[in-house]
């Protein structure tokens, strides 16, 4: 475990970091000549040209660099937006790789309780600005107060009014059975992913110990100041969630171990062991432009405040060799003079009579010509290079054909970081499905693009329409969920379908109200008209096709309504695949039935009406 506590660090620690750091010798100067000024005139020992003012102010330790860092991106606009979009563009939907619905459900709300989004944003700003995000998950759960004579168990976040926290211990009475003592405590998990939080230490609290042989890290916490005087307090808020492990930490004074993988690490590459274990906040390559440009926008600042507005003088013009004191009182001549000026700004019309020639002059006034905004622009510049950004990606100009080698080198860089936010999803989700009760599936980032992709996607179309790609794959391309597609698509059809059937009554009914009120007459209830209109078609069906036509055709002379029902019916009935088994049943039904009842020979028959005929 290292020994460098960070902020916690006692006054004589860091008294003697102090001393170490001026007893360090800056790169390239020897002996007492260690300082712009310590040079002597004459010797052959000169400073390093490696040695600016800027150097003096680098931090030497990562608690410097990150206090730094804190600051600079406050006074910096210019960096923290380009951060910003850095840690920002890349960050797109989630896609589950799973073909259940239902899962895919769970995962998108998973998500959203716990604000991955914007939580991955934020780590992604760190990562750029200092380096280091070190990363764990928060689970749920209810602290339970067990009675030592009872059993009787007692939520701690309701029981405050009741319970005391004095030497690490809860202390209370038990409401059943009237226990008065020191009770017992555990943990019960809790499901629900609405409480699960993704936690961001601050990277000054984190001490490493890293191993270079084996490539492992151990990390331990350090406890901040606040936290352990609410622990010690016996604040319930912070005692009924903060894990047991870290409350005994804080009461022995110690720094909090990691359990193994229960902290993820998320680092910045760079140059090996310059940090061992750790990634160096990019702040130190960019540090003198920083602070340069610093200086120059605090020297714009002085001259805008002194030199751009200027002093104006009037004076006694002597324009021979006579001198105005001499003749009247210039104490006169100044208060007439301030006289004047006011009466100007309130009449600038008014005319002012001098007996003298009177001179005017402006002191200052330059400073727009003293003005280095340019060379803040140059170093503004040097600072976007510095991101591996170009100015148009801030100004919103950058284009694909102006800048087509940039636009590569930029998607690379944003590859490498994609890469690693993916490594760390793929944690998160594997930590935190298994607690829900959830399965594990591979969750990624929808691919982003640094430019329109509108030939890309009619490609991806042409070939799903020719059955070459599959839908999905075109229609994630256009940030389009296949299954939810799909399902709006089933939607549309069954409400399409069911507004074809409503059009296709009030059509038919349209039609036969206005044939009743014109021909025939009949039923008011459209309903019961259709109900009679089934039955006639059913006898009609059961006719040969001759007698059918001709009672039709009766039908339709004496009730053209009627007619149009039955018709309508029986070309559905016809349309049926199953009508001509049914009707080739019935048909052999009724032969067997006209057979069995025919009368004998020769017996006259009576005359049975027709089917839909009046009677």
């Amino acid at each position: 475990m290292s020994d460098d506590k960070g902020e916690n660090a006692t006054q004589q620690d860091w008294m003697e970091k102090a001393a170490a750091f001026q007893m360090m010798p800056f790169p390239g100067v020897s002996g007492n000549n260690a300082g712009l000024m310590g040079s002597v005139y004459g010797q052959t020992e000169t400073p390093s040209q490696f040695f600016t003012i800027a150097g003096q102010f680098l931090p030497r330790d990562l608690n410097g660099l990150v206090k730094w860092a804190y600051f600079l991106v406050n006074l910096e606009p210019l960096i923290s937006e380009v951060i910003r979009k850095l840690a920002a563009y890349p960050i797109t939907d989630f896609i589950p790789d799973t073909a259940d619905a239902s899962l895919k459900r769970k995962y998108k709300d998973l998500t959203y309780h716990m604000d991955l989004k914007s939580k991955l944003i934020s780590i992604g700003f760190d990562y750029y600005l200092l380096g280091n995000v070190f990363i764990s998950l928060y689970f749920p759960f209810q602290r339970m107060l067990d009675c030592p004579n009872c059993g009787s168990s007692y939520a701690l976040s309701h029981s405050h009014d009741f319970f005391k926290f004095e030497n690490y211990q809860f202390q209370g009475s038990c409401s059943k059975c009237g226990y008065n003592g020191v009770f017992k405590h555990h943990d019960v998990k809790v499901n629900n992913e609405e409480q699960v939080n993704l936690v961001v230490f601050d990277p000054r609290d984190i001490t490493v110990n890293y191993n270079p042989i084996s490539g492992q890290s151990e990390y331990w916490y350090d406890v901040p100041s606040y936290i352990r005087t609410k622990i010690a307090a016996g604040d319930v808020f912070f005692l009924s969630t903060i894990p047991w492990s870290m409350v005994e930490a804080v009461r022995d004074s110690k720094q909090y171990l990691f359990y193994k993988d229960s902290i993820y690490h998320l680092k910045m590459p760079g140059v090996t062991n310059a940090l061992p274990g750790l990634g160096v906040p990019p702040i130190v390559g960019m540090w003198e432009t920083v602070f340069n440009k610093a200086a120059a926008r605090r020297a714009n600042s002085a001259i805008a405040m002194e030199m751009l507005m200027p002093m104006r003088i009037v004076y006694p013009d002597i324009s021979g060799t006579a001198d105005p004191s001499t003749r009247f009182s210039l104490q006169a001549f100044a208060r007439n003079m301030r006289t004047y000026m006011a009466r100007h700004k309130t009449d600038p019309l008014a005319a002012v009579f001098s007996p003298i020639p009177v001179g005017y002059q402006e002191i200052t006034g330059n400073g727009k010509a003293l003005l280095i905004t340019q060379e803040i622009e140059q170093m503004e510049d040097y600072l976007l290079l510095s991101l591996g950004v170009s100015r148009e990606m801030i100004s919103g100009t950058l284009n694909w054909t102006s800048s087509t080698v940039g636009l590569r080198l930029l998607a690379n860089t944003l590859y490498r970081y994609t890469d690693q936010i993916q490594r760390l999803m793929d944690w998160i989700f594997r930590k935190v499905c298994p607690e829900l009760n959830m399965e594990v599936v591979p969750v990624t980032l929808e691919p982003f693009q640094l430019t329109d992709n509108d030939s890309e996607i009619a490609n991806l179309l042409q070939l799903a329409g020719n059955n070459m790609v599959s839908q999905e794959t075109a229609l994630s391309a256009m940030g389009l969920d296949a299954d939810e597609e799909q399902r709006r698509m089933r939607e549309e059809q069954i409400e399409a379908a069911k507004q074809q059937v409503v059009v296709e009554y009030e059509k038919q009914r349209a039609v036969w109200s206005q044939t009743r009120d014109q021909f025939s007459g009949g039923p008011d209830d459209y309903k019961s008209a259709l109900e009679k209109a089934g039955d006639i078609a059913n006898q009609f069906l059961a006719l040969e096709e001759g007698p059918r036509r001709s009672a039709l055709m009766r039908l339709k002379v004496e009730n053209p309504a009627q007619y149009l029902l039955v018709s309508k019916l029986i070309e559905e009935y016809r349309d049926n695949p199953n009508y001509k088994e049914q009707v080739s049943q019935d048909g052999a039904q009724a032969a067997q039935e006209a057979s069995q009842s025919s009368p004998p020979d020769g017996q006259d028959q009576q005359a049975q009406p027709q089917p839909g005929a009046p009677n």
